[in-house]
Protein backbone atom coordinates (compact mmCIF):
# COMPACT_ATOMS: atom_id res chain seq x y z
CA UNK A 1 0.00 0.00 0.00
CA UNK A 2 2.97 2.27 0.41
CA UNK A 3 4.69 1.30 -1.86
CA UNK A 4 1.32 2.61 -4.64
CA UNK A 5 1.04 5.70 -2.89
CA UNK A 6 4.82 6.26 -3.10
CA UNK A 7 4.14 5.64 -7.59
CA UNK A 8 1.42 7.71 -7.03
CA UNK A 9 2.83 10.82 -5.39
CA UNK A 10 6.37 10.66 -7.35
CA UNK A 11 3.88 10.50 -10.45
CA UNK A 12 2.58 13.56 -9.32
CA UNK A 13 5.29 15.19 -8.89
CA UNK A 14 6.93 14.64 -12.18
CA UNK A 15 3.60 15.88 -14.18
CA UNK A 16 3.98 19.17 -12.08
CA UNK A 17 7.65 19.83 -13.59
CA UNK A 18 6.11 20.41 -16.58
CA UNK A 19 5.31 24.08 -17.97
CA UNK A 20 1.29 24.19 -18.65
CA UNK A 21 0.24 25.86 -22.38
CA UNK A 22 -1.00 28.43 -19.93
CA UNK A 23 2.23 29.55 -18.31
CA UNK A 24 4.65 28.92 -20.91
CA UNK A 25 2.92 30.65 -23.95
CA UNK A 26 1.56 34.12 -25.62
CA UNK A 27 -0.22 35.70 -28.25
CA UNK A 28 0.27 38.82 -29.85
CA UNK A 29 -0.63 40.78 -33.25
CA UNK A 30 2.91 41.64 -34.80
CA UNK A 31 1.52 44.84 -37.10
CA UNK A 32 4.68 45.47 -38.76
CA UNK A 33 4.50 42.23 -40.17
CA UNK A 34 0.58 43.02 -41.65
CA UNK A 35 0.08 43.90 -45.26
CA UNK A 36 -3.68 44.81 -46.60
CA UNK A 37 -6.25 42.76 -44.27
CA UNK A 38 -3.87 39.72 -43.51
CA UNK A 39 -2.90 40.07 -39.68
CA UNK A 40 -0.21 38.17 -38.56
CA UNK A 41 -0.02 36.95 -35.09
CA UNK A 42 3.65 35.47 -33.18
CA UNK A 43 2.50 32.25 -31.04
CA UNK A 44 5.35 32.01 -28.77
CA UNK A 45 6.13 28.69 -26.14
CA UNK A 46 8.78 28.08 -23.91
CA UNK A 47 8.82 25.45 -21.38
CA UNK A 48 11.08 25.10 -18.36
CA UNK A 49 14.24 22.54 -18.52
CA UNK A 50 11.58 19.64 -17.94
CA UNK A 51 9.16 20.10 -20.63
CA UNK A 52 10.43 18.78 -23.82
CA UNK A 53 11.03 20.21 -26.78
CA UNK A 54 7.62 18.34 -28.34
CA UNK A 55 5.16 19.87 -25.62
CA UNK A 56 6.66 22.69 -26.10
CA UNK A 57 5.36 23.34 -30.08
CA UNK A 58 2.45 21.44 -29.28
CA UNK A 59 1.60 23.79 -26.50
CA UNK A 60 2.60 27.19 -29.13
CA UNK A 61 -0.21 24.91 -31.35
CA UNK A 62 -2.77 25.26 -29.04
CA UNK A 63 -2.14 28.35 -27.92
CA UNK A 64 -2.57 29.57 -32.00
CA UNK A 65 -5.66 26.97 -31.87
CA UNK A 66 -7.87 29.10 -29.03
CA UNK A 67 -6.56 32.66 -30.13
CA UNK A 68 -8.15 31.67 -33.61
CA UNK A 69 -11.06 30.97 -31.79
CA UNK A 70 -11.32 33.69 -29.63
CA UNK A 71 -10.50 35.94 -32.98
CA UNK A 72 -13.49 34.47 -34.64
CA UNK A 73 -12.05 32.16 -36.53
CA UNK A 74 -12.24 28.12 -37.79
CA UNK A 75 -7.63 27.55 -38.72
CA UNK A 76 -5.23 28.93 -38.71
CA UNK A 77 -1.98 28.73 -41.51
CA UNK A 78 1.77 28.78 -39.80
CA UNK A 79 3.89 30.91 -42.56
CA UNK A 80 6.83 30.38 -40.41
CA UNK A 81 8.34 28.88 -37.49
CA UNK A 82 11.24 28.15 -35.47
CA UNK A 83 11.95 26.36 -32.42
CA UNK A 84 15.54 25.85 -30.33
CA UNK A 85 16.90 24.62 -27.30
CA UNK A 86 18.57 27.95 -25.25
CA UNK A 87 20.94 26.91 -22.67
CA UNK A 88 21.46 29.26 -19.86
CA UNK A 89 24.50 29.57 -17.57
CA UNK A 90 25.17 30.76 -13.87
CA UNK A 91 27.63 30.62 -11.42
CA UNK A 92 26.86 30.55 -7.52
CA UNK A 93 29.94 30.95 -4.99
CA UNK A 94 29.70 28.21 -2.18
CA UNK A 95 31.58 29.75 0.83
CA UNK A 96 34.88 27.00 1.91
CA UNK A 97 37.68 26.48 4.54
CA UNK A 98 41.38 25.56 3.26
CA UNK A 99 43.75 24.34 4.96
CA UNK A 100 47.19 26.31 3.91
CA UNK A 101 50.92 25.35 4.84
CA UNK A 102 53.54 27.70 4.87
CA UNK A 103 56.73 26.77 5.66
CA UNK A 104 60.31 28.57 5.92
CA UNK A 105 63.51 27.97 7.15
CA UNK A 106 66.27 30.13 8.78
CA UNK A 107 70.01 29.59 9.71
CA UNK A 108 71.01 30.20 12.71
CA UNK A 109 74.13 32.35 13.74
CA UNK A 110 75.32 28.55 14.61
CA UNK A 111 75.34 27.26 11.30
CA UNK A 112 71.52 25.40 12.71
CA UNK A 113 68.77 25.11 10.22
CA UNK A 114 65.67 26.32 11.88
CA UNK A 115 62.38 25.24 10.20
CA UNK A 116 59.38 27.22 10.97
CA UNK A 117 56.03 25.74 10.23
CA UNK A 118 52.61 27.01 10.14
CA UNK A 119 49.30 25.46 9.32
CA UNK A 120 46.72 28.27 8.71
CA UNK A 121 43.27 28.04 7.77
CA UNK A 122 41.03 30.39 5.35
CA UNK A 123 38.29 31.13 4.15
CA UNK A 124 37.49 31.38 0.51
CA UNK A 125 34.69 31.22 -1.87
CA UNK A 126 34.66 28.93 -4.58
CA UNK A 127 32.66 29.62 -7.96
CA UNK A 128 29.98 26.49 -8.88
CA UNK A 129 29.41 26.54 -12.58
CA UNK A 130 25.53 25.66 -13.49
CA UNK A 131 23.90 25.23 -16.59
CA UNK A 132 20.41 24.44 -18.04
CA UNK A 133 18.29 24.32 -21.30
CA UNK A 134 14.78 25.01 -21.85
CA UNK A 135 12.78 24.60 -25.22
CA UNK A 136 10.80 27.26 -27.10
CA UNK A 137 9.00 27.85 -29.95
CA UNK A 138 7.89 31.27 -32.42
CA UNK A 139 4.96 31.05 -34.77
CA UNK A 140 3.89 32.68 -37.30
CA UNK A 141 0.40 32.14 -38.13
CA UNK A 142 -2.69 33.49 -40.14
CA UNK A 143 -6.33 33.10 -38.81
CA UNK A 144 -9.06 32.80 -41.24
CA UNK A 145 -12.25 30.93 -41.82
CA UNK A 146 -12.95 27.33 -43.10
CA UNK A 147 -13.35 28.19 -46.33
CA UNK A 148 -9.90 29.84 -46.61
CA UNK A 149 -8.25 26.79 -44.93
CA UNK A 150 -9.73 24.23 -47.60
CA UNK A 151 -8.84 26.24 -50.58
CA UNK A 152 -5.50 26.68 -48.85
CA UNK A 153 -5.66 22.70 -48.20
CA UNK A 154 -5.81 22.22 -51.93
CA UNK A 155 -1.89 23.71 -52.44
CA UNK A 156 1.31 22.91 -51.56
CA UNK A 157 0.82 24.68 -48.48
CA UNK A 158 -1.46 21.99 -47.11
CA UNK A 159 0.55 20.89 -44.39
CA UNK A 160 0.63 24.11 -42.80
CA UNK A 161 -2.68 24.47 -41.86
CA UNK A 162 -4.40 23.43 -38.60
CA UNK A 163 -7.68 23.39 -37.89
CA UNK A 164 -8.58 24.63 -34.28
CA UNK A 165 -11.02 21.75 -33.15
CA UNK A 166 -7.91 19.34 -33.60
CA UNK A 167 -6.60 21.17 -30.73
CA UNK A 168 -8.61 22.51 -28.53
CA UNK A 169 -9.90 19.80 -26.20
CA UNK A 170 -13.57 19.17 -25.89
CA UNK A 171 -15.14 18.91 -22.55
Amino acid sequence: MFRLFSIILLTIVFIGCATSMKDGTSAKLRPELTDDDTEIWEISSEGNPYTSSKKVMQNAMQRAALTSNAEGHDCFFVSNSSSDVKTYSYTTYKKDTVNTISSRYMESSKGDTVYNVRNMQQEVYVPENHSYSKAYTKLYVRFMKAEECQQLGKTKWRQNVHYNKDFIPTP
